[in-house]
């Protein structure tokens, strides 16, 4: 199954990129530099960095990086804890246990695996660091296991076959305690049916075929750690 760009595919870009893609004037050239190192440290090591960790390695002076982690967690970009002094999540990664794992091989035989926030950041992995992997998943309604390969940053192929993924438009404050709640797997178009008669209001959003949420994923993730943010 490859990505597939369409009109639905586009519209929830649309949605979402104001949402969850930092976009670049927002942020300082320094902030950059700080988003870009917590991701990669992420990447590297499964957890996230200390800030001191973070002053050491970029040479940035405790003051300057306090108002810089500041920032990223106002434009939505990190979540810190309550504290303010430890990063819980830096889309797509999440420091919590969640329904969504993801394994890449970063070395033979030795898979490294990954907690994502949602559907679409679990999908966004595989491009933003241009690698296949292995997703592990729960259905929203039913809690049941899906598995889906990512490879070649072009083709996913599931268990069970007919997993779809709902795009939901129910943004506020936080993605992480918003929207990411509800960009989430199904089956198939059966459980969803469920699930929405379930929820009881029609919440506002789009129902997307796996190759339209790949491609989707694509366009918010693929230049996440560069320059060319969407």
């Amino acid at each position: 199954m490859n990505l597939q760009e369409t009109v639905i595919a586009k519209n929830v870009i649309d949605s979402l990129k104001n949402h969850i893609v930092i976009r670049k004037e927002l942020l300082s050239a320094e902030e950059q530099i700080v988003r870009k190192y917590i991701l990669n440290f992420y990447y590297e090591h499964s957890r996230f960095p200390l800030f001191i960790e973070i002053s050491d390695e970029l040479s940035i002076t405790m003051q300057n990086l306090n108002v810089a982690i500041g920032n990223l967690d106002k434009y939505d970009a990190i979540k810190l804890d309550h504290s303010g002094c430890r990063i819980l999540l830096a889309y797509p990664f999440c420091e919590d246990i969640t329904d969504y794992k993801i394994c890449v091989e970063k070395e033979v035989n030795k898979p490294r695996c990954y907690y994502a926030n949602c559907a679409i950041d679990s999908l966004g992995i595989p491009f933003m660091f241009k690698c296949d992997a292995n997703i592990s998943a729960k259905t929203a309604f039913f809690k049941n296991k899906i598995e889906i390969s990512v490879i070649d940053q072009d083709t996913a192929i599931s268990n069970p076959k007919d997993v779809i993924v709902f795009a939901s438009a129910n943004y506020c404050s936080k993605s992480a305690d918003s929207v990411c709640s509800s960009l989430v797997f199904f089956s198939g178009m059966d459980e969803f049916n469920l699930w929405k008669r379930d929820q009881g209001v029609a919440e506002a959003g789009e129902i997307l075929s796996l190759n339209e949420a790949l491609y989707v994923s694509k366009i918010l993730f693929q230049n996440r750690l560069n320059d060319k943010e969407v």
